[in-house]
């Protein structure tokens, strides 16, 4: 008996870990570092890499290299971090894709909204469909890298493979290549720039930052906290530029905080727009690359254009069951 358990939980334990895995093919593990591709690597003249050494947690005493992140922030000319014009008002979204993002859907459509949203590489093999809606329904597509490090404590060859796993996952579902992506805690120097130039990505960061990751397991957080932000950003009249906010819908809370802050810029005169739109540049690498909400994602058929993999959904799914029936037995014979 103990070892019919044992081969059980075994069983599932392989089953679990599979099934998390929603994107066909054979990917790395999530949330970690992945590895490097030498292919991916060549794309980049390491000798025009600025030699600067791989940075810690914390922020050194003098930035030499044009660190985003740390105070004083410093900022290069290809770094966009707010709208063209002072009315426009661009909203994005990092973490997801998530359970919790369709919510955020369902609200941007009823407003008539387009956004932005920054995607993980190992949100997106296991939400592929949740992407792919997002997509379908004229949202930007950008990269977020695939494990959610700070780049700037990384090798040029550990940067370059976080940024091009997302890449494959993302053109894997939606079938084109992102443009625009944004490190994760705004972390960035010049040795970060240079590797993004190379692979033709234009890192977007942003001017207002809505600080709503605070509201996780934060028992006393209040939503007016983050509110009271886009209030104040809102009727701030010194600014010349629009704007760019940060806000998270990887999360229950961090989505539902979303809603009330859109109803504020729309309040206060804003006009909301995708990151693409308002500074008008394309969010994809490829020429007239759709990106409208021109798709019925609940039609999908094989002649999609959006994510061929949709098409084969019913065969997928029954290549699911067979992979957890010949595991089982598969356990089953190792052990008796």
């Amino acid at each position: 008996m103990d070892r019919l358990i044992s081969s059980l939980i075994f069983s599932f334990f392989i089953i679990g870990s599979w099934a998390a895995i929603n994107l066909p093919g054979s990917w790395p593990r999530t949330d970690v570092a992945p590895p490097p591709v030498p292919s991916w690597t060549a794309l980049v003249n390491q000798t025009t890499i600025l030699n600067i050494p791989i940075s810690g947690e914390i922020c050194p005493s003098t930035d030499t290299y044009c660190s985003w992140r740390c105070a004083p922030k410093c900022s290069r000319s290809t770094d966009i971090e707010s709208c063209s014009q002072i009315k426009d008002w661009g909203f994005s979204f990092d973490d997801g894709p998530s359970n919790n993002t369709l919510p955020v859907l369902d609200f941007l459509k009823s407003q008539g909204i387009k956004a932005t949203f920054f995607v993980i590489g190992s949100r997106v093999i296991e939400y592929p469909d949740i992407l792919n809606k997002t997509y379908a329904a004229g949202h930007d597509i950008a990269i977020h890298t695939w494990s959610h490090t700070k780049l700037t404590t990384q090798t040029n060859e550990q940067i370059i493979a976080e940024l091009k796993w997302t890449e494959k996952a993302i053109k894997q579902v939606i079938g084109i290549t992102p443009k625009f992506m944004r490190p994760p805690y705004g972390d960035l120097d010049d040795r970060v720039r240079e590797i993004i130039k190379q692979l033709n990505y234009t890192a977007i960061l942003w001017d207002s930052d809505s600080k709503d990751w605070t509201s996780i397991g934060a028992p006393s957080f209040n939503i007016s906290w983050i509110t009271g932000n886009f209030t104040i950003w809102s009727k701030n009249t010194t600014w010349n530029s629009g704007h760019i906010s940060l806000q998270h819908d990887l999360y229950k809370q961090t989505a539902a905080e979303i809603p009330p802050s859109i109803k504020i810029v729309q309040n206060a005169g804003f006009t909301i727009k995708s990151v693409s739109n308002c500074i008008g540049r394309d969010p994809y690498q490829e020429i007239g690359a759709v990106h409208s909400e021109s798709i019925n994602t609940n039609t999908m058929s094989t002649n999609s254009t959006v994510n061929p993999q949709q098409s084969k959904g019913a065969t997928d799914r029954a290549l699911n069951y067979s992979y957890i029936i010949r595991t089982i037995l598969f356990v089953f014979f190792m052990f008796f």
